[in-house]
């Protein structure tokens, strides 16, 4: 099999999906978190209730039958407070090293159905009666194996997910309108994106990127917009964001060093960017940031008082 490109790691060794291929977890009660974004694939499948869900820049409703894909490096939250019935949410997390494991290169999915943000390609599908019910099977399937923790088995787990991606692509309006990306194209971002975490707290603008991904300026522009649904300027400063945030979360750093750290020009243009993304200074994002993890702590820590991480070794995503 050829190599297939991929996206570069942000924070992996720090995953649990190091160690597990793919974890399979569930939102049974009303809940919302914040604006995030993460190194490895989403697909969110809502069974009952409905979830508003934040992507980009974007607000999408789903309801039972709907499934939302959230690739790497693309922020969002979920909120499920609205929900009039008692929310029953999939989240899947896997890799795409995973999917390329069982022989199924993910990037065939990626051209066909085009998950990403932008004004020609929804993002999520609301699957047919016949579909739903098809999806509804797979989805409690999973989660019924991944229930089994070490017993489960990651072969039929992986069976699944490919299914649902192929009912993914079979049952998406969105197919038709699917841009025509060459992997080529999808590698050479993917390197920009790398260079953009590697040197996010520089100086750096499009002509960096352009000289990374070896194109023109205006190719360079089309191909990034069309592959992330953003423009670089704009990923670059999401990335900054995102960083700020986890910053926020887990040290006490001064806003003025994260500014620094971060790459933005002083401590005004941290604070005026969370507000026009997030309507909140940073000081307050950090104390509901961390008054919601702490209430949740005990819950998160019981879901995986199962897992440790002495016990497993870590996962093997070469191809096969």
């Amino acid at each position: 099999m050829p190599l297939t490109p991929s996206f570069p790691r942000l924070v992996l060794n720090s995953s649990k999906l190091r160690y597990l291929p793919m974890l399979v977890e569930t939102t049974d009660k009303y809940k919302t978190d914040f604006l995030h974004l993460h190194d490895h694939v989403q697909i969110w499948y809502v069974l009952q209730g409905t979830m508003k869900h934040i992507i980009g820049e974007r607000k999408y409703i789903q309801k039972p039958g709907s499934c939302a894909v959230i690739l790497p490096y693309i922020t969002h939250t979920i909120d499920t407070r609205e929900s009039e019935n008692t929310p029953h949410i999939l989240s899947l997390s896997f890799t795409d090293h995973f999917v390329n494991k069982l022989g199924h290169p993910f990037f065939s999915y990626f051209n066909e159905y085009a998950h990403f943000d932008n004004r020609q390609i929804p993002v999520f599908t609301e699957f047919s009666e016949e579909n739903k019910e098809t999806a509804d099977n797979l989805a409690e399937s999973m989660i019924e194996e991944f229930s089994k923790h070490k017993e489960m088995s990651f072969e039929k787990l992986g069976d699944h997910l490919v299914s649902l991606l192929h009912l993914l692509c079979d049952g998406s309006e969105s197919v038709a309108s699917a841009k025509n990306l060459t992997l080529d194209h999808t590698h050479d971002i993917a390197n920009v994106v790398r260079f953009m975490i590697d040197h996010y707290s520089e100086k750096i603008g499009i002509d960096d990127f352009c000289k990374v991904s070896m194109m023109s300026r205006r190719r360079f522009m089309d191909n990034f917009r069309n592959i992330t649904g953003k423009t670089a300027i704009e990923f670059l400063h999401t990335l900054r964001l995102s960083q700020a945030m986890m910053m926020l979360m887990f040290t006490d750093k001064k806003t003025l060093e994260i500014a620094k750290l971060v790459g933005l020009s002083d401590k005004s243009h941290l604070s005026r960017t969370f507000r026009e993304k997030l309507g909140m200074s940073p000081s307050e994002y950090r104390e509901r940031l961390r008054s919601y993890y702490t209430s949740s702590n005990d819950e998160y820590h019981k879901r995986w008082e199962w897992f440790d991480e002495n016990n497993f070794e870590p996962y093997d995503y070469s191809a096969r």
